[in-house]
């Protein structure tokens, strides 16, 4: 539960350090690209093209071992069949675009 819920926060923090791009034109959606940094500072989610949308993955995490020493995983995915994944490289955005009036849709967590 508590693993779901940070990834909604961290999504939820993308979004957030999206708007702050300020207005754009629907041609100029590309100004969300890059490397952005979550709030609470503990990872950072690059977004990119996937095709004509964009996506977002986790490309470093503050944290990135467990209690063990091992690369977090997804143990907290209520898809079972995904609690293997590492969170290091997790896409956890994908198929959003820019619908203008500074406002994006068609995001989703994966």
């Amino acid at each position: 539960m508590r693993k779901k819920r940070n990834m909604l926060v961290l999504a939820a923090a993308v979004v957030l350090a999206i708007a702050v791009v300020g207005v754009c034109a629907a041609d100029e959606g590309d100004a969300i690209l890059g490397k952005w940094l979550t709030a609470g500072e503990k990872s950072v989610v690059e977004i990119y093209k996937c095709g004509e949308r964009y996506c977002g993955k986790i490309i470093w995490l503050k944290e990135p071992l467990d209690k063990e020493g091992k690369e977090k995983l997804d143990t907290k995915n209520p898809d079972e069949t995904k609690r293997g994944r590492k969170i290091l490289g997790l896409q956890i955005l994908s198929g959003f675009k820019y619908k203008g009036d500074n406002k994006w849709g068609g995001w989703q967590n994966l």
